[in-house]
């Protein structure tokens, strides 16, 4: 699906291009654990509009010995540098399952940001890095560059017997519930509340506010689903549509302008 010239990643580029020039205040929640979203922000929206704040802490953060300039990352909690022509906002991506660009290390119970990769080995954890700048391709990046311990990908697969208990995603559960909390509008986008997700129903159901207005953006919407929805909140729009259509007819504007 392109759009004025994007690529597959079109849909998430055109909502952050749209968000961009619209409101930053506002945060996503994600089930997904690609990287999708994350390389078009990298596009879009670093560093001119934004910075992604994961909602949990790295290893990029310091600047290990062993670091390359590409490694380390922008703490979005703290002071941001002062750039020229450029006014980025801390916007929350809270991806409660994981993300294929984290890698955990279970010595130190540090976490490392990968963004730069062309490639992973789900059975093994291998991932190849690179800069693009510079060269192709470089060292496969297994071990922690802090103890040299093995990294493992830290993602929570489909389940009907997710683990929880992993300190990083306990953390990111909780961020998820405070911007819950908060929010006055909440969009669900392709999401249908499967049965191996009930946590994920738990954290709405305990912490939507009664008065939070709710949007449901998904053209294969049946009676069950919409059950489900309305189970969560009466103050609700079904919008059955694909994302796109719906980000071109105001959907951004309505929920966050």
């Amino acid at each position: 699906m392109e759009k004025n010239g994007r690529d597959k990643d079109s849909i998430y580029s055109f909502f952050w291009e749209k968000a961009a020039k619209t409101n930053r205040n506002f945060s996503v929640i994600t089930t997904n654990y690609d990287n999708q979203i994350d390389d078009a922000f990298d596009k879009w929206m670093y560093a001119k509009h934004g910075l992604i704040d994961y909602c949990i802490s790295f290893i990029n953060y310091t600047k290990e010995e062993d670091f390359i300039g590409f490694d380390w990352w922008v703490n979005p909690r703290e002071p941001i540098p002062n750039w020229t022509d450029c006014d980025p906002r801390p916007i929350k991506l809270i991806k409660i399952h994981g993300s294929l660009n984290w890698k955990f290390c279970k010595c130190c119970s540090e976490t490392l940001l990968t963004p730069w990769n062309s490639h992973m080995n789900l059975e093994t954890g291998e991932l190849t890095r690179f800069d693009p700048r510079w060269f192709d391709e470089g060292e496969n990046m297994t071990l922690c560059p802090r103890d040299g311990y093995p990294l493992s990908t830290m993602i929570v697969p489909p389940s009907y017997s997710k683990s929880l208990r992993h300190p990083v995603i306990q953390n990111l559960m909780y961020e998820a519930q405070k911007e819950i909390r908060v929010a006055k509008k909440v969009a669900f986008v392709g999401y249908s509340f499967p049965d191996a997700d009930i946590h994920i129903k738990a954290i709405f159901n305990k912490n939507l506010r009664d008065d939070s207005r709710l949007y449901v953006v998904n053209p294969s919407l049946n009676k069950i689903s919409k059950e489900a929805y309305r189970g969560l909140s009466k103050n609700i729009t079904f919008i059955e549509k694909d994302f796109l259509s719906a980000i071109e007819d105001g959907l951004i504007e309505e929920l966050i302008a």
